[in-house]
């Protein structure tokens, strides 16, 4: 769903079988949806407007992150992440 102006993840919170989501060059400010998707492995968010990772979830599953291109003033941010290292 690349180039879709897209603004948030809010139609896509029930998706909790998903395992990869592609929103790239959208207009997404936050995560919060992705509490909803535990079985998530790949994330490609580059390109959007998000300021924090703002995700109360456990994302034990997630193998790949991609965030570039956006908003994220410290790396501390990606400390919030419930990602096993």
């Amino acid at each position: 769903m690349r180039r879709n102006k897209l603004g948030s993840l809010e139609g896509l919170k029930n998706l909790n079988s998903l395992r990869e989501l592609y929103l790239a060059e959208n207009e997404i400010t936050h995560m919060q949806e992705l509490k909803n998707m535990p079985e998530l492995r790949r994330l490609h968010l580059r390109s959007n407007l998000i300021e924090a990772l703002d995700v109360n979830a456990e994302l034990g599953k997630l193998e790949y992150l991609n965030v570039r291109q956006n908003k994220l003033a410290a790396f501390a941010e990606f400390e919030k992440l419930k990602v096993p290292l």
